[in-house]
């Protein structure tokens, strides 16, 4: 009994190593749903205004678990975007603090293709189309891809929603 022990524990950590992660974009069938912004990076060491302001507004705005930015990829090759922060300036409360968008909502809506484990996604109001980088359950966006005005040097993470 004590000969078969090592074999089948090697067996055992083989399978397990070779298995897949459930996590892996496999198919195009996998990019469908909903994505939340869920955080963000700066990428870049310098600090403007604007970049500052925009964030400490996202800072709060995710920290309060606001629902304020979302892509919704569709079977048909679709995607719509969505957002309730449609100016910065529309968060802030009397005393100075930042609250939770509502109301108006921007929406954008256009084509979406999986090319070598990224999602490619075009749109006539983008600059140009934008590569998307795929990460398990992420979507990683460079901000200069989405709107080089205002979101240069930010990366921004999105999440599935289940």
């Amino acid at each position: 009994m004590k000969h078969f022990a090592l074999p089948l524990l090697l067996l055992t950590i083989l399978l397990n190593a070779c298995s897949s992660n459930d996590d892996d974009v496999q198919d195009e069938s996998d990019i469908l749903g909903t994505y939340r912004l869920t955080g963000f990076n700066l990428d870049t060491d310098e600090t403007t205004p604007e970049l500052q302001l925009i964030t400490v507004v996202y800072e709060s705005l995710l920290a309060n678990d606001c629902d304020f930015l979302n892509w919704r990829f569709e079977a048909d090759g679709t995607f719509v975007a969505l957002t309730t922060l449609v100016a910065i300036e529309g968060v802030f409360t009397d005393n100075g603090t930042v609250q939770c968008p509502e109301g108006l909502t921007q929406e954008v809506q256009g084509s979406w293709s999986f090319i070598d484990g990224n999602l490619l996604v075009s749109n006539a109001d983008m600059p140009s189309d934008v590569m998307i980088e795929v990460s398990g359950k992420k979507l990683i966006v460079k901000g200069e891809d989405l709107d080089p005005e205002s979101l240069s040097g930010i990366i921004l993470e999105f999440t599935k929603q289940n």
